[in-house]
């Protein structure tokens, strides 16, 4: 790859990762800028303009959205191919420019389809023209064939229904339709331990229909004995992914939350193991931390269905199998509480009640609450090499903002002499102060990393401050050799529990690092 190649691969890393003035900074410190000629480097001059139309509004907003659009056009005119051309369009179309939109549409279906395309984009690209020209019924019928010719390729298609939604919303024209060609929906499920033999028959019965009438493809859940493996195997059974969240290493689980309800659901649980698309197994630190995993576990299976769903456009469902005398509770490990946890929400939910025993999604009597480990988000905040002076001032206003704020910090802020950490009690909570209170020390060139899970309470003994120190130790220093300036990074399970929690944070995957004592690399996403 040429140097100018590997340049714009971080430039566009940069801009997925939420620093655009880092990627701009680079794309001008290479000269390219002045570049009109090469289209790899006007479709990423577009991608920056798109973004900085994305974060601005009114007319601001429209002349951004301009400006993107000719640099797309230009590279669609050097190379002919219908991406920059197709991109070129809609955005004119944002920008306000109807007929300079409707020429380019027109362009492209004259055009004989791009041979360096797929079959999928050559079609929906096609799609796409015909809705920029108002024909909703041609681009209708070239969607259905363009989902015909790649039924699987789900991301593609949510990327489609993006771009549709946008421009039936420029036009103020209903969107509805589009729910006919969204990708199946995601499920999270739960459920109770003790079934009879009356309702595992009845459950299995009802989930099957439940899974067709809601069109289910992917599944989010542990393998408890009892509900859990049961709804695990009719996801597999109907042709859907199975992602397995485990809270312990999985032959510990299979002790405490499988065979101790009889041999014939340990045997269950291997085999709907051995089928799973994957299984995240969380490392505890300690067995006796084994209630609190429960609640992570929960937690993390939840904001997978909800990430799943929003990277699909389609929707996240949950699915609670219930005692009929169960009562909500504190415990994490009740489904009562794991339902009414997804109902404040607002999502969809699909409850079933049954005459067992009430008792807990995942076992946990058997293991001691004796631990001194605590849920907790914890934030870094790393400041930029500055003066004292500047430092001090930074601090002042950091300390004043979290002051301020609503939600407050588990224990005083602890300043290490190049970091700020910081502690919540929920990941909502530290994304709020990671893109809120904490900004101006991002701004000028920090860097923050967030991670939620076990974290051990630790005392200063020479004045006696508390913090917390989170599970593996240096995760949070680990992450910030690879959080570019400027920029809030967070692990897969801060994300995944702000996302189970709702949040109107923007969050992409940017890469995964390897941290001391994990058994596999740890997914990193960007906050914004």
């Amino acid at each position: 790859m040429s140097n100018r190649g590997t340049i714009l691969l971080s430039i566009v890393a940069h801009a997925r990762a939420g620093a655009l003035q880092k990627a701009w900074d680079l794309f001008r410190d290479a000269n390219l800028d002045i570049v009109k000629d090469d289209p790899a480097v006007l479709t990423v001059l577009g991608r920056l303009l798109k973004d900085e139309a994305a974060r601005a509004q009114g007319s601001e907003q429209r002349k951004f959205f301009r400006q993107a659009a000719t640099a797309y056009d230009q590279a669609g005119q050097i190379t002919g191919q219908t991406y920059p051309l197709i991109n070129a369009a809609t955005l004119s179309l944002l920008a306000g420019r109807g007929t300079k939109a409707r020429a380019l549409a027109r362009t492209i279906l004259e055009r004989p389809d791009d041979a360096a395309e797929t079959p999928y984009w050559r079609a929906a690209t096609r799609a796409e023209a015909h809705l920029l020209l108002a024909q909703i019924d041609q681009a209708r019928s070239k969607l259905a064939a363009a989902i015909s010719v790649a039924p699987k390729a789900f991301e593609d298609h949510a990327a489609t229904l993006r771009q549709f939604a946008l421009i039936l919303g420029h036009f103020g024209q209903d969107k509805a339709w589009l729910d006919d060609f969204r990708p199946p929906r995601t499920m999270h499920f739960a459920g109770s331990l003790r079934l009879k033999a009356s309702d595992e028959k009845r459950v299995s019965n009802e989930l099957r229909q439940i899974l067709r009438e809601e069109k289910v493809g992917t599944g989010f859940g542990a393998l408890a004995a009892g509900a859990d493996i049961l709804t695990a195997e009719a996801l597999l059974e109907a042709g859907a992914d199975l992602h397995v969240v485990l809270p312990a290493p999985a032959d510990i689980f299979r002790r405490i939350s499988v065979a101790a309800y009889g041999t014939r659901w340990a045997r269950r649980y291997d085999a709907v193991l051995a089928s799973a698309a994957s299984c995240r197994v969380l490392s505890t630190g300690s067995v006796s931390a084994f209630p609190l995993t429960v609640r992570l576990a929960t937690e993390i299976a939840m904001g997978g269905a909800v990430m799943s769903a929003r990277q699909l456009q389609t929707e996240a469902i949950e699915f609670v199998v219930i005692g009929s005398r169960a009562r909500t509770g504190r415990d994490p490990g009740y489904s009562s509480w794991i339902a009414s946890y997804w109902r404040k929400t607002g999502r969809r939910q699909r409850l079933m009640r049954v005459d067992s025993i009430p008792a807990t999604a995942m076992a946990t009597g058997s293991l001691s609450h004796g631990s001194a480990a605590k849920l907790a988000a914890v934030l870094r905040i790393e400041f930029p090499p500055l003066t004292i002076p500047e430092t001090e001032h930074l601090l002042r206003c950091a300390r004043a903002q979290l002051s301020a704020s609503n939600s407050k910090a588990l224990v005083n802020p602890v300043w290490t002499g190049d970091a700020l950490i910081v502690a919540y009690a929920s990941p909502d909570m530290a994304a709020d102060a990671m893109v809120g209170q904490l900004t101006n020390a991002i701004q000028q060139g920090g860097r923050a990393t967030g991670h939620y899970g076990l974290v051990y309470p630790f005392r200063n003994p020479f004045d006696g401050s508390r913090y917390f120190v989170p599970h593996p130790a240096d995760v949070l220093q680990t992450m910030a050799g690879l959080t570019p300036e400027g920029t809030c990074y967070a692990t897969e399970d801060f994300i995944a529990a702000m996302h189970a929690r709702g949040t109107g944070h923007s969050t992409e995957y940017v890469g995964d690092c390897c941290i001391d004592g994990q058994r596999s690399p740890t997914r990193l996403f960007s906050v914004r």
